[in-house]
């Protein structure tokens, strides 16, 4: 309790690294209780002092999202990198084998918005997505934000429609992804129903995936004082 009094004033710890402070009103045996919190939201020191300068040989850390406006210094800084001076920090940009020229966003105007509090707009999404599945080709990607979304909008649809689409949750993920490709391989028209989680790392190119619906953009919402400032 000393050491996070005698923290609490200050905006970093004693390596400069910046740290939320934050006071929470409860109860303890029905007396009002302060609680004094401390988080660090730099852990780059951290990372540099027990990762980094500990590495026995080289690190290669590779994504499509580590750039921020065509620059690897925003990450750099949150990983620690720019500490590290005894070893040689080196960044390589790719191209993008994605043919962005050749794509199309389509954003359809629906009258409710994704933040409405009843079914209006799942409703919505469930016409539109019926419309674009009945002319779909080769293979088709839909995400969702969640299962019960998913599984009322395959409830919706037609059963000509609900044979040509797998939906996770049916199968193990790798073989989810198989049987998938498999319908597309023998130039069948096939959909794959998921949640957001399932597009991380997943790998569908050239007809594997066509076109990508997506039922809404998930925003996560801060709801603890360390996560408002990452």
């Amino acid at each position: 309790m000393l050491k996070v009094w005698q923290h609490f004033p200050q905006k970093e710890d004693a390596q400069g690294a910046r740290q939320a402070r934050w006071i929470t009103l409860g109860k303890v045996k029905e007396q009002e209780d302060y609680r004094f919190h401390i988080s660090l939201i730099d852990t780059s020191h951290k990372l540099s002092e027990l990762f980094w300068q500990r590495a026995p040989g080289a690190i290669t850390l590779c994504s499509a999202t580590l750039k921020i406006s065509g620059q690897f210094q925003h990450f750099a800084r949150k990983m620690g990198l720019h500490l590290q001076k005894n070893h040689t920090v080196k960044s390589i940009s790719c191209p993008s084998p994605f043919a962005y020229d050749q794509s199309q966003l389509i954003i359809p105007k629906l009258k409710s918005t994704p933040t409405h509090i009843n079914d209006q707009h799942l409703q919505e999404f469930q016409t539109f997505l019926k419309a674009v599945l009945q002319e779909f080709n080769q293979g088709c990607l839909v995400l969702f934000t969640s299962q019960k979304s998913l599984e009322s909008t395959f409830s919706t649809l037609p059963k000509s429609l609900q044979n040509k689409i797998t939906c996770q949750g049916d199968l193990p993920k790798h073989q989810l992804i198989e049987q998938f490709k498999r319908h597309i391989d023998q130039n069948q028209s096939h959909a794959l129903f998921g949640l957001q989680s399932l597009a991380e790392g997943l790998d569908l190119p050239g007809n594997y995936c066509n076109t990508l619906i997506i039922q809404k953009i998930s925003i996560c919402h801060a709801q603890h004082p360390s996560s408002t400032h990452t």
